[in-house]
């Protein structure tokens, strides 16, 4: 008899494991669509400002969007921070932190001649740690991540002239749309909302 309990209660153990781990990963993925959606309107200003503005003006708009979204970054991670693994969100918080600090030092590495290429690179390295965060959080993540990197490649190859504008549009659309998908899906999954 004391067999039979102690397999009905690992079993209760084991669900209530698994239930704290599908919560855990539900807040990072809820935390995933605010970041897209921040970063998405960042990209949309940002990459609107370097196709109309002279690149002195536009790489200020980036400093002070990129400064922007830094701060706004923090503040979802606070604001969610009581909701998810603790240890995961400082790594996930330390890996973004690295990937910014490298990506200007691979910029003066590489040397790319042009705005164009610039753009693409520092897109194409943002997509990248979405896909990252994709593979730790929501497969949500990894698509957003590839379908920009898609979108900026055919932008490159085919529309270098209006690279900003089009990524402004494509880009961040993309990250705003996935990011209220992603919102909107989590409510009808907890809420019943559509």
């Amino acid at each position: 008899m004391n067999n039979a309990m102690d397999t009905q209660r690992a079993a209760e153990d084991l669900q209530l494991i698994k239930a704290t781990m599908v919560r855990a990963k539900e807040a990072l993925s809820i935390g995933g669509a605010y970041y897209l959606i921040l970063w998405g309107i960042i990209y949309l200003l940002g990459y609107s400002g370097s196709q109309f503005l002279g690149n002195v003006v536009s790489g200020k708009l980036w400093i002070i969007l990129v400064s922007c979204g830094i701060i706004g970054s923090f503040l979802i991670g606070r604001k969610l921070g009581s909701k998810t693994v603790s240890r995961t969100g400082i790594k996930i918080m330390l890996f973004w932190i690295f990937l910014l600090i490298y990506t200007p030092l691979w910029i003066w590495i590489m040397k790319p001649a042009g705005w164009t290429k610039i753009s693409l690179f520092i897109a194409t390295v943002a997509m990248f740690g979405y896909i990252v965060m994709g593979l730790w959080t929501d497969t949500r993540l990894v698509i957003t991540g590839l379908a920009v990197t898609i979108l900026a490649l055919i932008i490159y190859f085919l529309f270098p002239t209006y690279i900003g504008i089009l990524m402004a549009l494509l880009a961040g659309g993309t990250m705003i749309g996935s990011g209220i998908y992603m919102i909107k899906k989590w409510k009808a999954n907890h809420w019943g909302k559509t």
